[in-house]
């Protein structure tokens, strides 16, 4: 006869404390994995002296009643909004 024959409330006992301690090891891994995902983010973002600066100037383009162009003022980037 095993242990587990004679005393099985010793059986149900040790399957809790193994379940215990994979979710409390899972629980764990987990926490640990968020922190480096957060701390991995943390580490690479921008720094923050640059976000007032402005890298180009805004467009300005003016034009006649017509619809022909008059002139133009600052960076010109892509196409013209409508």
């Amino acid at each position: 006869m095993t242990l587990l024959q004679w005393f099985p409330f010793v059986g149900l006992a040790y399957n809790r404390i193994e379940w215990f301690f994979i979710v409390y090891v899972g629980t764990i891994n987990a926490i640990n994995f968020v922190l480096m995902v957060l701390g991995y983010f943390a580490l690479t973002l921008p720094d923050t002296g640059e976000l007032t600066r402005a890298e180009r100037r805004p467009s300005v383009t003016i034009l006649a009643s017509d619809g022909s162009l008059l002139t133009t003022y600052g960076d010109l980037f892509g196409q013209p909004l409508t």
